[in-house]
């Protein structure tokens, strides 16, 4: 039997609420549930309405290493890398919250 590839889709992200939420229902809705895992790597508040939306849906993973205000602490190459190396699948896509 072929083993269907898994995905892991990371995701850093920062405010732009509605375009995160936007980027994981695409992801939902197009992708089969049972291959993929979504990972998180924000900077927001850990009690913001988004990480809270993003806490209820599946697939999904949080990682928070920080929390910035205004201007980013690290790298964007920092919070990817973050995000791979939690990756548990056999493909990495990396995404941004406005795609």
């Amino acid at each position: 039997m072929i083993k269907k590839p898994s995905i892991s889709f990371v995701v850093p992200t920062y405010k732009r609420d509605q375009y995160v939420k936007n980027l994981i229902l695409s992801i939902q809705e197009t992708t089969p549930e049972n291959i993929y895992e979504i990972i998180i790597v924000s900077s927001d508040e850990a009690d913001s309405e988004k990480i809270k939306w993003l806490e209820k849906q599946d697939n999904t993973k949080i990682y928070m290493p920080d929390v910035r205000s205004g201007s980013r602490k690290r790298s964007l190459a920092f919070y990817y890398n973050l995000g791979i190396s939690k990756a548990e699948n056999d493909w990495i896509f990396p995404l941004n919250d406005a795609m």
